[in-house]
């Protein structure tokens, strides 16, 4: 049996057989109790990868995993962007470009037209590849061309109360990269992938070379 230590994992190699935390926590809390209840400080690794495992690497590697677990059953209110951008349908695409660039945002919301209208989205992809480059036998400019004529229409927007883990999924399945946070059947919100990342990187990081 290999025992190797990354900074987001332990694994237990036996074989061609791979166990991780996600799959088997209690296998890796159970050698952390093997050593805080043994003689050994540390488990010797095979030289493959050199080195020892020691109790304070595995329980700090456990501390970040299980916030990740916990990051990712959060509700989307938690991440999602309360300070968005709206603009109306009948903007240019050069008007969109603007307040992309001063906001930073890849994507801007637009306004239902009226009451019985649903929201819409224009972002960078719209752009790239419907005025651009939209074929050879379309004739688009950015001067002339209004956000209703390319934006994508009607949104896909979930609960406030729904677990990261699933918005994930459902952007992942609908190939996009936004969800828009809906309550009472207005935007409250807006959830990039780019805020799941955010939240990921600023997990406390454990150093992958304790007591080795």
């Amino acid at each position: 049996m290999i025992l190797a230590c990354s900074r987001r994992k332990i694994v237990i190699m036996t074989g061609f057989l791979y166990i991780d935390y996600f799959r088997q926590p209690s296998l890796c809390r159970w050698l952390s109790r093997l050593l805080l209840h043994s003689v050994l400080k540390y488990l010797p690794l095979g030289s493959l990868f050199g080195g020892a495992l020691s109790v304070s690497l595995i329980l700090s590697n456990l501390m970040t995993m299980d916030q990740l677990i916990t990051l990712r059953t959060l509700p989307v209110s938690a991440l999602m962007q309360k300070d968005f951008h709206m603009i109306k349908g009948s903007c240019t695409v050069a008007e969109a470009l603007q307040i992309m660039k001063k906001t930073n945002e890849s994507g801007l919301l637009v306004e239902p037209r009226n009451e019985d209208d649903c929201y819409g989205i224009v972002t960078e992809k719209d752009i790239l590849e419907k005025v651009i480059d939209p074929g050879e036998d379309v004739h688009r400019d950015p001067w002339n061309t209004p956000v209703f004529q390319i934006m994508s229409k009607p949104i896909i927007s979930v609960n406030p109360s729904l677990r990261i883990k699933y918005a994930l999924r459902l952007m992942k399945r609908t190939n996009i990269r936004r969800l828009t946070i809906m309550e009472s059947n207005k935007v409250i919100g807006v959830l990039n992938m780019t805020d799941v990342l955010h939240a990921v990187e600023e997990l406390p990081v454990h150093d992958d070379h304790v007591a080795l």
